[in-house]
C-alpha cells in the first residue's frame, strides 16, 4: 500500500513540477526573444542562455523537493488522524481540536515574552 501511495505520490509531483517547469521556460524564453538588441550585444549569449537554463533547473529540483515534502506530510497527517480515529474516536477529537489552540497559545505567549524580554535565548532562537 505505501509503496502504491509512493508511486502516484512520486508520479505526481513530477508531473506538477514538469508542467511549472515547462511553462516558465517558454515564458522565458519568449521574453528572451523581445529583449533589445543592444543589450543582447553586450552580453554573451552563452552566458545568457547558461544562466537562464541554471535558473530554471534550480526552481525545478525546489518545486520537486517542496510538492514531495508538502505531498508526505498531509499523508502523513491525515494517516494518524485516521489511526487515531480508528483506535478511539474520543480521544482523537479531542488532540484534533486542542492541538491548534495549544500552537495558537504557545505562538502568542513567546511572541508577548519576546517583546517582554529581548536579548534572552528564545528572542535568538524566535529569529533564527
Amino acid at each position: 500500500m505505501t509503496a502504491l501511495f509512493n508511486y502516484f505520490l512520486v508520479r505526481a509531483s513530477n508531473k506538477m513540477t514538469y508542467e511549472i517547469t515547462r511553462d516558465l521556460r517558454t515564458e522565458l524564453f519568449n521574453q528572451y526573444q523581445i529583449l533589445p538588441l543592444s543589450y543582447i550585444d553586450s552580453h554573451t549569449h552563452g552566458d545568457m542562455m547558461s544562466r537562464m537554463i541554471a535558473d530554471i533547473d534550480q526552481i525545478s529540483d525546489g518545486l520537486l523537493q517542496g510538492f514531495t515534502n508538502l505531498f508526505g506530510g498531509i499523508a502523513t497527517i491525515l494517516g494518524t488522524i485516521g489511526f487515531m480515529l480508528y483506535v478511539n474516536v474520543k480521544l482523537a477529537l479531542i488532540v484534533i481540536v486542542l492541538t491548534p489552540l495549544f500552537s495558537h497559545c504557545r505562538n502568542t505567549y513567546c511572541e508577548i515574552y519576546i517583546q517582554v524580554l529581548p536579548g534572552t535565548i528564545i528572542y535568538s532562537w524566535r529569529n533564527e
